[in-house]
């Protein structure tokens, strides 16, 4: 029954691992903190999430949009990367 409400369990650690992007890094030392942080960034409903001690608790909807979101930026940042390789790439053939 609980993994049908929240399937997704992540530790702390892990959670601010993979969706400190979201707050562009600038996320706090003590994880409990940051997974608030990122929660609030997304501004996720109170539903939506349950932060323990040790882990956060999401739901589908929760965990599908900050995949997405996560996903949107870390695809801007490869285009970013991309187009400096170009550039330098391009200097480096003139030269």
């Amino acid at each position: 029954m609980a993994r049908e409400s929240y399937p997704t369990r992540l530790l702390h650690a892990e959670f601010v691992g993979n969706f400190a992007i979201v707050c562009h890094g600038k996320v706090d030392n003590d994880l409990q903190n940051a997974c608030r942080s990122i929660v609030a960034k997304m501004e996720l409903k109170e539903k939506q999430f349950k932060l323990g001690k040790t882990m956060i608790l999401l739901k589908r909807e929760a965990m599908d949009a900050l995949e997405k979101e996560r996903g949107r930026l870390l695809y801007g940042s490869a285009i970013s990367i991309q187009c400096t390789g170009s550039k330098v790439s391009a200097l480096v053939h003139l030269v």
